[in-house]
């Protein structure tokens, strides 16, 4: 809590000073209007205007003689923190079109300028059209549907799925992120703090089930028919416990989030049942672990 005292201003008027710090973290400047709502023994402040006034970010990279994957770690990190223009300049010429399909898979941004040696991106997206429900449901159902396919033993463009996901889960990240730094963003996108963070865990956790079913996908040609139909089970009850969980997060039912936390025990004794090879385990463990926080998260999150 900050505390100000109330000054004087002629004779028919009291002035009170705003703490610097709101001021800047919420992009206002000199002349921007303010709400005073009265209510009572409180001044409740707001802001009228849902524009920032907040001055574009922008991130130079420089890519001589950096290996591609270093170039892709350093655009992604800016895209995740907010940065409105990316230029990418001294990279390889070789490298330019690897690098614009970095670009390309990160929503909302398009290249605007390309030289040789220089590649400029700036992100066209309208942050205030962004749903974190939204997202969540998009990577709910496209993980959902891997780990179906893969229990019906017919695993096709997992891949292609999993770059799907970790598009969406790159743009649930910043979005996320500018919603917990930027209360402006916060109400447009739709997330009290709590929202967001227990969104950010059910996002993470998602994303590592969908990486694992791609994993298990690629094991299973090696199987036998009597180890596929023991994969088919678990995954099977893999896939009951997520659909559990993520209803339980829609409907805030806290008996549907308790069953889905007490099935886990369940899951496990049928991974050590199963007779699997280690490598196979070792992911559907890790599917059945993220499964379990998703429910954790959702139990933490309902009011």
């Amino acid at each position: 809590m900050v505390t100000r005292k109330i000054i004087q201003f002629g004779k028919s008027s009291f002035v009170l000073s705003l703490p610097k710090e709101w001021v800047e973290r919420n992009g206002l400047i000199k002349g921007a209007p303010l709400q005073v709502d009265d209510a009572g023994t409180e001044l409740r402040i707001s802001y009228e205007s849902t524009e920032s006034v907040l001055p574009v970010s922008k991130s130079l990279i420089d890519a001589k003689g950096k290996a591609l994957h270093v170039i892709r770690a350093e655009v992604i990190s800016a895209y995740l923190t907010n940065k409105a223009v990316l230029e990418i300049r001294g990279h390889r010429p070789k490298d330019a079109e690897p690098i614009k399909g970095v670009l390309r898979n990160l929503t909302g941004m398009e290249i605007v300028e390309e030289t040789r040696h220089c590649i400029i991106a700036k992100d066209l997206l309208d942050i205030r059209e962004v749903s974190i429900a939204t997202l969540i449901r998009r990577i709910d159902v496209t993980v959902r549907s891997m780990i179906d396919d893969v229990a019906n033993g017919k695993p096709t463009d997992l891949d292609s799925r999993d770059v799907d996901v970790n598009r969406l889960v790159f743009l649930a990240y910043r979005s996320m992120r500018k919603a917990l730094i930027d209360p402006r963003a916060s109400r447009s996108i739709g997330g009290s703090s709590l929202l967001v963070l227990t969104g950010w865990n059910l996002i993470l956790q998602m994303e590592k089930i969908g990486d694992c079913c791609k994993r298990v996908a690629r094991m299973m040609p090696g199987l036998n028919q009597a180890k596929r139909e023991r994969l088919r089970a678990v995954m099977q009850s893999l896939g009951e416990h997520f659909s559990d969980t993520m209803k339980s997060y829609y409907t805030q039912q806290m008996p549907l989030a308790m069953n889905a936390e007490l099935r886990d025990p369940e899951l496990q004794q049928m991974l050590t049942d199963a007779g699997l090879t280690v490598e196979l385990l070792l992911q559907l463990r890790s599917a059945v672990s993220a499964v379990k926080h998703m429910s954790r998260s959702v139990i933490v999150s309902i009011q």
